[in-house]
């Protein structure tokens, strides 16, 4: 299990600087993992749907109307990225909003698929880890050491890294059932 300090010196080290003991130590490596952490971490995670951030929530709708075109409003969970389905709608039976807010014609209540923005270091699975420190690598690359050459190599890096860990990925759990839409089962019937 990787921690935080772990991703950091992996990155560091890609970037060819030297290692850190501790994310909150005074050196200009930890304050520029620190200033690109939370948006890589975040970006990562909505990259995929990984297996290991995804969550299941059922929401009961709120007594707010929404706009025009929707009958419902729902608040989605504050640890919610992105909304990856929402059960029994079509695709276009749903719209996320204003970041925090779900809006449907479904009285509800609804049962949602979301990526969950994990925190926890120690939840990410070792491909994950090193595709999110060559992303992490890429953003510190030039303040570091102010050579765009040296980010280009660890941008082409980091995609390989990316590719590896979506693969790995894939490769658990059961296949994803794909769900004909409104237009395929109309021309079924």
């Amino acid at each position: 299990m990787a921690s935080q300090t772990d991703i950091y010196n992996r990155a560091l080290s890609a970037v060819g600087d030297l290692r850190i003991s501790s994310p909150s130590e005074p050196s200009a490596q930890a304050t520029a993992c620190n200033d690109a952490w939370d948006i890589v971490r975040r970006e990562m995670l909505v990259e995929h749907p990984w297996n290991f951030a995804k969550e299941y929530v059922s929401r009961s709708a709120t007594t707010t109307t929404p706009p025009w075109r929707w009958s419902y409003e729902y608040i989605l969970p504050a640890d919610c990225l992105q909304v990856r389905e929402v059960k029994d709608l079509d695709d276009d039976g749903w719209e996320v909003v204003s970041e925090r807010r779900l809006y449907c014609d479904d009285a509800g209540p609804i049962s949602l698929t979301y990526t969950k923005d994990v925190t926890d270091c120690g939840a990410f699975p070792p491909r994950f880890v090193v595709a999110v420190a060559m992303r992490l690598a890429v953003e510190i690359a030039e303040q570091l050491t102010q050579s765009n050459t040296k980010q280009e190599i660890l941008i082409a890096k980091a995609d390989r890294a990316l590719r590896r860990a979506r693969m790995a990925d894939g490769r658990e759990g059961p296949p994803l059932k794909q769900r004909a839409g409104r237009w395929i089962t109309a021309r079924m019937s």
